[in-house]
């Protein structure tokens, strides 16, 4: 089942990256019609998210320092680009985050997958880390790439499908 879930996985990194082509650096953090969530913040958030992930499975911390209180749950998106780091660093910590999550998924001992997942907050909807991490592998990054899809029609561009 695991197998799909990485798949999944890799898909919406895919669909992440051509939903980014023809932006113009610009417009990058312009919030249109009232989508407060520009594509550079939805890719930091993707990216941030990915990385909490891996850490609930036990990886270190790799995104640097500011990024939760830029891209985390409850950061405000702002359309202001001098705030962010670019978008070649945000899309290649996604990268990275993304062979993480994957490799360990496919190689570790998914026992741990089994364990309650720690966030009080969220232990509602997702009691296990497994739970916890292929939401954040699928229907979360889906939820986010749906909200990139209607930024881009907002904005004028074609949609990809």
């Amino acid at each position: 089942m695991l197998d799909h879930v990485i798949y999944l996985y890799d898909f919406n990194l895919k669909y992440a990256n051509n939903l980014l082509k023809g932006i113009p650096e610009v417009l990058l953090c312009q919030q249109t019609a009232g989508i407060k969530n520009h594509p550079l913040w939805q890719i930091g958030h993707l990216a941030n998210s990915s990385n909490n992930g891996c850490k609930m499975l036990g990886l270190e911390d790799q995104v640097p320092n500011e990024w939760p209180d830029l891209f985390g749950i409850g950061s405000q998106p702002v359309n202001d680009s001098t705030l962010y780091p670019s978008l070649n660093q945000v899309w290649q910590v996604l990268e990275d985050q993304h062979d993480r999550l994957s490799h360990f998924m496919q190689t570790a001992d998914l026992a741990i997958l089994k364990k309650p997942q720690p966030w009080d907050r969220l232990k509602s909807m997702f009691p296990t880390i497994g739970s916890f991490v292929c939401h954040i592998m699928t229907t979360h990054e889906a939820n986010h790439l749906g909200q990139l899809s209607a930024w881009r029609k907002a904005n004028g561009f074609k949609p990809l499908v």
